[in-house]
Formats: structure tokens, C-alpha cells, sequence
């Protein structure tokens, strides 16, 4: 009887860890991402009794990848589901695009001057980062906004502009599947594409953004 007695009890101490046990999952996550931006410019400036009329287009396409999986513990909490830790470092590579440039100047008593160049497109030096996210309310994911690699633009000196970043684009996902052992992969996308203006240059970006995030699920 009272080994019965026993076991009962101790089957109901169990239960809470058994259940504790299956809200903490752990994954293997990786990320796979790119950023392009398409710059446009049109500005005018005095020079003395001339008036310089620059515009011009550039761009940059950059891809974020992991540098290897990151162990991600997902947990249910209070305020909903917690991942710890929320980041992962990835390896920034990419290249500046064909850009091109005019100059117009126009002065009194002299004829118009144009000077027209090309930029050629180069190979953006590697570097490292870190990639972090967090969760902005139910079943989505975000990343954390972060600068992303400078860029001179085709025709002006002295002016650099930074890359877009993951951040512009949130992903969809169920959580729940986070939580059922028979899903051994869940794959959280996000993509955006947008137009912004900035005063300074009169310049236009055309950013169309894409990430992917693989959860494999290594143990519950």
C-alpha cells in the first residue's frame, strides 16, 4: 500500500518537470540574408558665378550568412517565448554596383560644361558582425536595428552612405511548432521592398531586403 502510495506521489512531483522539460527546446540556427540598395542623387550647388548641377547612381548588394550554427535554447515564458541567446555571427560580403555620374556647370558668359564618369563594380571587403534578433510580438521575428558597410557614392567626394540591414523586414512564424517534437526544422522568412528620401543630396534608396532563419532542432 504504501509503495502505491509512493509512486503516486512521485508521479506527481514528475509531471511539472516532464512538463517544464518540454517548453525548453534547443536548435542549431542559421541565417541567410541580402540587402540591396539602389542610390539616386540630383543636387546643385553655387561656385562663384557658376552654378554645378551633380547627379548621379550607385548601389551595393551585401550577404549575410552565418558563420556556423548557433545553439539556441527557445523556451516558453511569461511574456510569451524567450531565445537565448538572440544573436548570431555572421560574415558580411558583397560588392558596389555600376554606378555612374554627371557634372553640369553652367557660368555666365562661358558655355556649359557636362563631365560625365563611370563607376566600376567592386568587391566589398569581408568582415564579421553580429546578427541580432528578438521578438516584437506573437509569432514574429525582427532583427535589431545595426550600420551596415559604408559606401562612397559614384560622384561625390567625401560622402559615404551606409547600408541598409536586416531590420527593415520581419518574418512570420508559428511558435507553436517550435514546441512539437515531430517538427525537426522551422524556417522563419522575412523580406521587404521600400523607397526612402533623404534632404541631404537630394538622394533616393531603393532597398529590397530578403533573410532567411533555419531552426533544426537538436533536443527538447
Amino acid at each position: 500500500m504504501k509503495l502505491g502510495v509512493l509512486s503516486f506521489v512521485a508521479a506527481i512531483l514528475a509531471a511539472p518537470l516532464a512538463a517544464q522539460a518540454s517548453d525548453t527546446q534547443t536548435f542549431a540556427v542559421t541565417l541567410r540574408g541580402s540587402v540591396v540598395d539602389h542610390f539616386s542623387y540630383e543636387y546643385s550647388e553655387s561656385d562663384g558665378d557658376c552654378t554645378i548641377t551633380r547627379s548621379g547612381t550607385d548601389g551595393r548588394s551585401l550577404v549575410v550568412r552565418s558563420i556556423r550554427p548557433a545553439r539556441i535554447r527557445v523556451a516558453r515564458a511569461a511574456g510569451g517565448v524567450a531565445y537565448r541567446p538572440s544573436r548570431l555571427n555572421v560574415r558580411l560580403t558583397g560588392t558596389s554596383l555600376r554606378g555612374s555620374a554627371t557634372e553640369i556647370r553652367r557660368c555666365r558668359a562661358a558655355p556649359l560644361e557636362r563631365v560625365q564618369r563611370d563607376c566600376a563594380p567592386r568587391t566589398l571587403p569581408r568582415r564579421g558582425a553580429r546578427a541580432r534578433f528578438f521578438r516584437p510580438s506573437a509569432n514574429r521575428l525582427a532583427f535589431r536595428t545595426a550600420t551596415g558597410p559604408s559606401l562612397d557614392l559614384c560622384g561625390v567626394q567625401g560622402h559615404a552612405v551606409h547600408s541598409s540591414w536586416l531590420d527593415l523586414a520581419e518574418g512570420a512564424l508559428d511558435e507553436q511548432s517550435l514546441f512539437t517534437g515531430r517538427v525537426r526544422r522551422v524556417v522563419v522568412r522575412g523580406a521587404v521592398t521600400r523607397e526612402s528620401h533623404d534632404a541631404d543630396l537630394n538622394l533616393t534608396t531603393g532597398t529590397m531586403v530578403r533573410w532567411t532563419l533555419t531552426f533544426r532542432r537538436l533536443s527538447g
